[in-house]
């Protein structure tokens, strides 16, 4: 019988152990891709989720603000206003009767010559 060397016999390729731990490196490669994009995708949603809250509550101060102006005001009477917001509160500040607020001068009721 001839025996042939191991040299001989030896095919080209990838050995069972190579594959078996290069696909262990990928599959951990792709993992740790998903879970960054999955996170990624989580901020973005978390950021129109604010986005969407912070919209909501500028419309609902817009009406606020309307009502409030229409309950405290008539343009038409000659009644100016300005509504300031904060985080605490609302105030409403004006003037009625088309005439401005004295600056300096006495002190006395607002109104009063």
């Amino acid at each position: 019988m001839f025996r042939s060397s191991n040299r001989e016999t030896r095919r080209g390729g990838f050995s069972l152990v190579e594959l078996l731990i290069a696909v262990a490196i990928t599959v951990t490669l792709l993992t740790a891709i998903f879970t960054v994009f999955l996170s990624v995708m989580q901020a973005v949603a978390r950021g129109h989720n604010t986005q969407k809250g912070y919209e909501l509550a500028r419309g609902t101060l817009h009406v606020i603000k309307q009502d409030v102006t229409a309950s405290f005001t008539a343009r038409d009477k000659g009644i100016d206003e300005q509504l300031f917001g904060t985080p605490i509160g609302m105030m409403l500040i004006g003037h009625a009767g088309g005439r401005q607020p004295r600056r300096g001068g006495r002190k006395g009721r607002t109104g009063q010559s």
